[in-house]
């Protein structure tokens, strides 16, 4: 489970003018070849994060993100599409960037921009079901959507639950994440559904599926956007990152974060390099 430091005893206002002005003094510039290519940036379809409203891309990371690249002197070009699609186009490198929720595992061979904001991982499940703890969970059907972060969140939570109790519960995997397994859940297919605490609560309001109880299971989840390792990729990720850490400075992301009803990342910057998040 990622467990976010404890904030640098300096107060944070201060820690962040000074990691700003560290941001300006350090500014390294990229070749001009690298700098006149828009940042490509791919999202897949993940309300409230990220999502079609209208034929238009919205959500809370892609306004967010659209901050920074308001900011950012090359700008972006954004795209959403299917999540298989976002990892396929990344992979090919027709995008530079995708859309992910940070993990141990993905730090090992991917390069990670600061966090965003921060959000948790939880059970929904419907009455009279409500469990209370972890361990109520044992003997019982989870569902959840794979490939995800929350599916390898999900995979160590019933880990420790057969270590430490003998028992764990049995994984329904689904491969889309959207409204479908809260339908699922409540026609009984499954005992609970581990899923992000907003999303879940969005597609329950937008079908009309309730009441939910909702078990909190995996707190300070951070949401960045992962690039993968090239030539002059590093350089340009840190320079991406020192912007980030500027326009936190400035209080830029207070509006979207508050539009949207989200958390700041509670993480000390900058974080320890084992996250892999160039600086």
């Amino acid at each position: 489970m990622l467990r976010v430091p404890s904030p640098n005893l300096l107060p944070r206002s201060r820690l962040w003018m000074r990691l700003a002005l560290l941001a300006v003094l350090t500014g390294a510039l990229l070749p001009s070849a690298v700098l006149s290519a828009p940042l490509r940036i791919g999202f897949h379809e993940f309300a409230p994060f990220s999502y079609n409203d209208n034929g238009q891309p919205t959500g809370a990371l892609i306004e967010l993100t659209r901050v920074v690249c308001n900011a950012l002197p090359e700008g972006c070009e954004l795209r959403l599409v299917p999540n298989p699609r976002a990892k396929q186009l990344l992979a090919s490198g027709e995008v530079d960037a995708l859309f992910l929720g940070w993990n141990e595992v993905r730090a090992q061979h991917m390069l990670f921009s600061l966090p965003l904001l921060e959000t948790e991982y939880g059970f929904y499940s419907r009455p009279p079901f409500a469990p209370q703890a972890l361990t109520a969970l044992a003997e019982h059907k989870v569902g959840v959507f794979v490939p995800s972060n929350t599916h390898f969140e999900l995979v160590k939570l019933n880990q420790s639950l057969k270590t430490q109790h003998g028992q764990g519960f049995q994984i329904v995997e689904f491969p889309q994440g959207n409204e479908l397994p809260l339908r699922m859940l409540q026609k009984g297919r499954f005992h609970a559904y581990f899923v992000n605490r907003d999303v879940g609560a969005w597609y329950a309001a937008k079908e009309g599926i309730g009441p939910l109880n909702f078990l909190p299971a995996v707190s300070g989840v951070q949401y960045c956007l992962a690039f993968e390792p090239k030539p002059g990729q590093r350089e340009r990720v840190a320079r991406f990152n020192r912007l980030i850490v500027k326009l936190m400075a400035q209080g830029a992301f207070d509006t979207p974060l508050s539009q949207w009803q989200m958390s700041p990342t509670s993480v000390s910057f900058p974080p320890d390099p084992s996250w892999n998040m160039p600086f």
